[in-house]
């Protein structure tokens, strides 16, 4: 019997190694619009959230829309690409039994289709994308959504995120919460579990 018997998985920087490429398109709209940035700086808000590097860069409305632009090119270098541990371990943990869903604020162009590339998709039972109208993590909406229609036990449930709002959701959700923070940028968190590698997940349902 495993601990978790459902994953509720963030995309950007947490499955999907998507910073670098968001970076770089953030990067090159501050260029075009003649905006002083610094690279580390600009990458540190991203994975925060793009609300805080747009606040930091102070990007208007024409601003914002020209990144979105730029970052939607899938061919621009560097490409968004899985973490290399990422299809072992949520196969690992489907073949223990577990189901996975996915909860992003991410578009489907910009998560499920990568998914699909990448043949992730179907071990997925539900993608939980932008396009579904909920409210913005931390708040628990979408993991509300995902509790109810699959009748998911909370204390066998955990979400696993980069960001300390995708720990907040699920704190607020009342199901269980994993950190992965393979860079160790976040000093505090509510996580019940912190992993700085996804294969350490599996450890967690060893132990």
């Amino acid at each position: 019997m495993i601990q978790f018997s459902n994953y509720i998985w963030d995309f950007d920087g947490n499955i999907f190694d998507s910073y670098p490429h968001t970076t770089e398109a953030m990067m090159r709209m501050c260029a075009e619009y003649g905006i002083e940035a610094e690279r580390g700086a600009v990458n540190r808000a991203l994975r925060k959230s793009f609300a805080v590097a747009f606040e930091l860069l102070r990007l208007n409305a024409e601003q914002i829309s020209r990144f979105d632009a730029i970052m939607r090119d899938r061919e621009m270098e560097p490409v968004t690409v899985p973490f290399p541990q990422t299809l072992k371990t949520l196969k690992t943990l489907r073949d223990k039994g577990a189901r996975h869903f996915l909860y992003t604020h991410s578009d489907e162009s910009m998560s499920v289709w990568y998914l699909k590339k990448y043949g992730m998709y179907e071990l997925f039972d539900e993608c939980v994308t932008s396009e579904y109208g909920f409210p913005c993590k931390p708040s628990p909406d979408a993991i509300n959504y995902l509790v109810g229609k699959y009748s998911l036990d909370r204390n066998s449930t955990v979400i696993v995120g980069d960001r300390e709002i995708d720990v907040m959701s699920g704190v607020n959700a009342g199901v269980k919460t994993c950190l992965f923070d393979k860079d160790h940028l976040v000093e505090t968190t509510r996580a019940d579990y912190r992993v700085d590698e996804l294969l350490q997940i599996i450890k967690i349902e060893e132990n």
